[in-house]
């Protein structure tokens, strides 16, 4: 329930920021099939991140005792470890190619950025809580402005491949709206007009 509705608010977000024009239908199977594996892989990662940070959210309400959400948030972030090295068995095991190769590579730098990202939000709210900064607002919305850091450094962009074909695929499937993004606006900086 909690992933149905982190897609939905995603999926709502990326229909209001969605251009008018669709291009053309790719025409190569081939490149559709790295893209729907690849952004499919991606966009699963993205919903268990998310549904961590909604689970952690749910459980640590104003009310709970400091020391208990401080724990909560400790068990977040270990999780969100743990899935990220989920991540990387799922892509070591895609089938090679040239586009999955490249894009493997991107997507274990996104890994090893995110794993630095969860390490400062880590430091940071130990840090809140040494000097009493232990408000619950205070401390789970850094929390959130975190995890969100973490699924954007983890995304390839698909605008560093420069094939119109691969472009093509990606725009074709829904998962690719999702699991990777542009350098500037989340859709690809090129659209082939035919």
């Amino acid at each position: 329930m909690r992933r149905q509705r982190f897609a939905s608010v995603l999926l709502v977000l990326a229909a209001a920021c969605a251009p008018a024009e669709q291009a053309a239908p790719p025409t190569d199977p081939e490149l559709v099939a790295v893209a729907e594996q690849v952004c499919t892989v991606m966009w699963d990662w993205q919903l268990d991140v998310g549904g961590i940070m909604n689970a952690m959210s749910a459980a640590s309400k104003v009310e709970t005792d400091p020391e208990v959400r401080q724990m909560l948030y400790r068990d977040a972030f270990a999780d969100a470890r743990t899935r990220n090295a989920e991540l990387e068995t799922t892509i070591s095991a895609l089938p090679n190619g040239p586009f999955v190769d490249r894009m493997r590579e991107d997507i274990r730098n996104g890994l090893f950025a995110a794993e630095q990202v969860i390490t400062e939000i880590d430091h940071e709210v130990d840090s809140m809580y040494s000097t009493g900064l232990i408000g619950y607002h205070q401390v789970v919305s850094h929390i959130f402005i975190g995890f969100e850091k973490v699924i954007d450094v983890a995304k390839p962009e698909m605008a560093d491949y420069g094939s119109p074909e691969l472009v093509h695929a990606f725009i074709s499937v829904a998962q690719c709206q999702h699991g990777v993004k542009d350098a500037n606006d989340g859709r690809p900086r090129y659209v082939p007009t035919s």
